[in-house]
C-alpha cells in the first residue's frame, strides 16, 4: 500500500493511486515549491529600497552611538589622553561642567578643581595606562568643549551626513544594494 495525498491534501493509503491524487513525491515537491515561493516573496520584500533604507538608518544610529561611545582623544599639556566617553562618563562630563560655570561665578562651596581618569598610549584592543588628571574649572569646561562636545557634534554630523545619503539616494530610485553601501 501507497500513501497518496487527496485534492484536499490529506495522506490516505491506497493500493493504486486514486484519480486527482498525488504521490508524496510530488507532494513534497509542491512544498518546496511553496517555500521557494515564500521565500522569493520574503526576500523581494526585504530587498524594498524602502526596507533597505529603514534597516541602514538603524544601522547608522547604532554605529553613530557606538562611535560616540567610544571615547576621545585629547592633548593636555602636550600629551594625548584618551577619556571615556559611555553614557554614565557623559552625565558626569556635564555635571562637573555645570560645577565649573558656577564655580566661575564666584559661587562659595564648589570644589576648586576636578580629578578625570584619562588614558595614556590607549588603542581600542589593549587600552591603556591610567593617569588621574586635575583640572581647574577653566581647563575642564575647556576639556569639555573642545574635547567631549567637539567630538560628540563631529560623530553625529557624520552620522547625519550619512542619514541625509541615505534619504538622497532613496528619493532617486536606488537599488537596495546602493543603500545598503553607504
Amino acid at each position: 500500500m501507497t500513501t497518496f495525498y487527496s485534492p484536499d491534501g490529506n495522506p490516505e493509503i491506497w493500493d493504486e493511486q486514486p484519480e486527482g491524487y498525488i504521490t508524496v513525491e510530488e507532494w513534497e515537491a509542491a512544498r518546496a515549491a511553496e517555500a521557494a515561493e515564500a521565500e522569493v516573496a520574503r526576500l523581494a520584500e526585504y530587498n524594498k529600497s524602502e526596507n533597505a533604507a529603514a534597516r541602514k538608518l538603524t544601522a547608522i544610529d547604532a554605529e553613530t552611538s557606538a562611535a560616540i561611545t567610544a571615547g576621545f582623544d585629547y592633548v593636555v599639556a602636550d600629551v594625548t589622553y584618551h577619556f571615556s566617553y559611555d553614557a554614565s562618563d557623559q552625565q558626569n562630563f556635564a555635571d562637573s561642567a555645570n560645577v565649573a560655570m558656577l564655580s566661575a561665578t564666584g559661587l562659595s562651596g564648589l570644589p576648586a578643581s576636578v580629578t578625570w581618569n584619562a588614558y595614556k598610549n590607549w588603542t581600542p584592543e589593549a587600552g591603556g595606562e591610567l593617569v588621574r588628571l586635575n583640572f581647574g574649572p577653566a581647563d575642564f569646561l575647556n576639556l569639555y568643549v573642545g574635547g567631549a562636545l567637539a567630538h560628540k557634534a563631529a560623530k553625529m554630523q557624520m552620522g547625519g551626513a550619512r542619514k541625509a545619503a541615505v534619504a538622497e539616494a532613496l528619493e532617486r530610485g536606488a537599488t537596495a544594494a546602493e543603500i545598503e553601501s553607504i
